[in-house]
């Protein structure tokens, strides 16, 4: 099996299944297309472009004439009618062979208690063996290992043994974070400490302890915080319990650490916490000036930089150069059912439905499971999807050229409350997935809904866009909701916990397969431009204190932009269809023709789109993604409402409701400033080689000094706040003038893509050009 590292396939085969070329070019950029100039085209686009223009404007005088124009059908068939092979694709989807991968993949772990399937370790290699044989046992062709990048974390287990509150033994098991630490039943103090803030080592000294808290990650801070506030109090180690919306009994709860290795960290349910703080009060001892109890620590956790993990693809290989992909990521925290060996299972098993239905793809169908998801970089805000974007950036960079769409079968959660779950999409493509959810009705166990307008930073379809790939994904539902409620990232993401519903699994793989079918059969990719740029224009309207400030050239720039952009979507849809005519009326010359062409303004589509990922998809300091202005917008309206508070005499409303909304402003409040000044830094230092380095707009705005002087002062009734009220606008003049810069680049960057849209335009005109000089002189034969 080519590029397949050598294994014992005897090893794995209780695990194994026995089911019933990379293409395009290399780019000498290294993946990534040259952005468009700010030269003007030269005469031949320009007289081009004038053809365009002049049949746009005879087309708009046709509107005019015979009354309001309907809008194109995308693809035929529509309404009602599956595309062919779809029916047999759906016989083929089989829920109990995707649970049975998703639960081979759950008990695959580096921690026999705990499990876990972690960056570069020896189960996440093991993980990557199993479906590489699953890949090539259901059929895949060109089964493949691709190692990659990324620093690697093993966790071994770790527990506590102390003496409760009743004299006897008691055992805790513990989970981990991406830190180092290692012991064998060393004997520590144990202190609880809350939630870990400055506030709470005041007057103790934990030099050598372990420091019991508890945290909440959606709505207070990370656990990067208080294990580095640890660190530099002298401590061994903090042990966490994660607060989650549900309870769930016993449940351990981990997140990517966000930190250096050296701040070790690890996780404690919030039961043994408590049979842990109740030994405590009844049978501790003070010292240091907190009571504490001692424990017996076993912990094997270690962090190893520079070491490799894999990303295993197989393929259902097409007639043309162009790819639709499959995406799931197979590492994980604990048994990791539903995040995500579910998302494994579904798509492995997609891949075996497509295979056995006898279903032959105009495109290649490809397959990959990533490693290095959940973790895969020291100290980094950016820590995560650290395999796909190797994958991208440096072991196929020529993959994004040829790349049609990607399915990220990652967040798809058929618990067995799952009555519905949404898709999530970019704007480009959010059109054509709605039309497809309506045509795909009633063939649904369970309802699907469209949603969200831009990939988050917690799920790998951002990494794809930014190389240039529209994706489809899950988000929400009952199904999701509860999983972020109670079960994601802890030990109680098991399948027993939330159950599996075959219905939620059936419906997945049937609408991801009716979607990719149909995609499968358009010539063009199916995007819509105008969409994100009146999202843009409206962004400027959102928590702007002073819209007057975005300037004439760069709305003059985006009213140019819209036209051209919904010009283009026309044609594309327009395109598309005809196609979808000329297939059904078995005009094969004329698919032929077009089935060319479209290989021309597919490569011109993906400049575009590639281009307007790379100049407006950024990343706040507080991993938001989006257009960056709105974030800086806001900054500036929380400081000068703030300034407005100070002015009324209430720093308490300015600090904690005004303050604590910008950027990295809450840690200052409640952390060391050694702390907080670390974590600014790993903002953007911790971003170099990551997939948000050139994607973190600006620097945080850091009012660290303004909140430490307001907390003193109102800690000692002091109401002067002249001094801090113009330290904040000093800070407010900075974001001001970052904004500007924001503005001033958006309006070049709409500059530039317009160009690269109007290329579309002008490829279809030449391509049209050149027939009709081809027809002249064959006599019109």
């Amino acid at each position: 099996m080519t590029g397949i590292d050598t294994y014992n396939s005897d090893h794995i085969a209780h695990r194994s299944f026995d089911s019933s070329r990379p293409t395009g070019s290399k780019n000498p950029n290294g993946g990534k297309k040259k952005k468009p100039g700010k030269s003007r085209p030269p005469l031949r686009t320009v007289l081009l472009r004038g053809i365009v223009c002049f049949v746009i404007l005879a087309m708009s005088v046709t509107v005019i004439t015979t009354g309001t124009k309907e809008k194109p059908i995308v693809q035929a068939p529509l309404r009602g009618e599956a595309p062919a092979g779809y029916d047999e694709y759906s016989s083929a989807v089989d829920p109990d062979f995707c649970k049975a991968i998703a639960e081979n993949l759950s008990v695959i772990g580096d921690d026999p208690i705990t499990g876990g399937r972690s960056a570069g370790s020896p189960a996440e290699l093991e993980a990557a063996q199993f479906i590489a044989q699953t890949m090539k046992d259901i059929g895949l062709e060109n089964v493949t290992m691709d190692k990659v990048n990324c620093d690697g974390w093993t966790f071994k287990g770790a527990s506590l043994e102390y003496i409760n509150a009743a004299g006897e033994v008691s055992k805790a098991i513990l989970g981990g974070y991406q830190t180092t630490i290692v012991a064998d039943r060393e004997n520590l103090p144990i202190v609880w400490l809350g939630k870990g803030t400055a506030i709470d080592y005041e007057g103790i000294d934990v030099k050598g302890k372990l420091i019991l808290i508890e945290y909440d990650s959606d709505n207070d801070w990370w656990i990067n915080l208080p294990a580095y506030q640890a660190m530099l109090h002298g401590a061994k180690a903090v042990v966490a319990v994660r607060i989650m919306e549900q309870e769930i009994e016993d449940r351990i709860s981990s997140n990517d650490i966000r930190g250096p290795a050296n701040a070790p960290a690890l996780a404690i349910s919030r039961e043994d916490a408590e049979r842990i703080k109740e030994a405590i009060d009844v049978s501790g001892y003070e010292a240091g000036g907190v009571r504490q109890i001692n424990v017996r620590l076993t912990a094997d956790s270690q962090v190893i930089p520079g070491v490799k993990t894999n990303n295993v693809w197989g393929e259902i290989p097409g007639t043309t150069d162009e790819v639709i992909y499959f995406a799931a990521h197979y590492d994980g925290y604990y048994h990791a059912f539903f995040d995500n060996a579910i998302g494994v299972g579904l798509m492995i098993d997609m891949a075996k439905a497509f295979i056995q239905s006898g279903y032959k793809p105009h495109k290649t169908l490809r397959f990959i499971a990533t490693g290095a998801e959940e973790w895969g970089r020291i100290s980094s805000n950016s820590d995560q999807m650290t395999a796909a974007f190797e994958q991208f950036t440096n072991v196929r960079p020529d993959w994004a050229d040829t790349a049609f769409v990607l399915v990220n079968v990652a967040g798809a959660f058929p618990l067995d409350v799952m009555k519905s779950f949404d898709v999530s999409v970019p704007y480009e493509i959010k059109d054509f997935i709605e039309e497809r959810i309506t045509s795909f009705g009633d063939r649904a166990q369970i309802s699907v809904t469209v949603g969200g307008e831009l990939p988050k930073t917690t799920r790998e379809d951002l990494i794809y866009n930014f190389f240039g790939i529209p994706t489809i994904a899950n988000e929400g539902g009952e199904g999701d909701k509860q999983f972020f409620a109670g079960l994601r990232h802890s030990s109680a993401d098991t399948i027993e916990n939330g159950g599996f519903s075959e219905e939620g699994a059936a419906t997945i793989e049937n609408f991801y397969g009716y979607s990719v079918i149909m995609l499968d059969q358009l010539p063009l990719k199916p995007l819509g431009f105008a969409p994100r740029f009146a999202a843009l224009s409206s962004s400027y309207e959102e928590n702007n204190p002073n819209p007057g400030l975005v300037e004439s050239h760069l709305r003059a720039n985006i009213a140019r932009l819209m036209p051209i952009a919904e010009q283009a979507d026309e044609l594309i849809s327009n395109f598309n269809r005809d196609f979808a005519i000329a297939v059904s009326t078995q005009d094969t010359a004329l698919s032929e023709s077009m089935m060319t062409d479209a290989k021309t303004l597919n490569e011109k589509i993906y400049e575009a789109y590639r281009l307007i990922q790379d100049e407006l998809l950024k990343i706040s300091p507080t991993l938001d993604s989006g257009f960056a202005n709105i974030w800086v917008q806001s900054n500036i309206t929380h400081l000068n409402n703030a300034i407005q508070l100070l002015e009324d005499g209430d720093a308490a409303a300015a600090v904690y409701t005004e303050l604590a909304e910008i950027d990295a402003v809450k840690a200052s409040i409640y952390f060391d400033k050694e702390t907080c000044d670390y974590f600014v830094v790993q903002t953007l230092e911790g971003a170099k080689g990551s997939w948000a380095e050139g994607r973190t707009e600006g620097t945080p705005c850091y009012a660290d000094d303004v909140v430490r002087s307001l907390l003193e002062k109102m800690a000692a009734g002091d109401t002067n706040y002249m001094q801090e009220i113009d330290a904040i606008r000093a800070l407010s003049s900075v974001q001001q003038n970052l904004l500007s810069s924001i503005y001033s680049d958006q309006g070049a960057s709409c500059y530039r893509i317009t160009d690269a849209i109007y290329a579309i335009l002008d490829a279809k005109t030449l391509l049209d050009s050149q027939k009709e000089e081809q027809q002249s002189l064959t006599g019109g034969n």
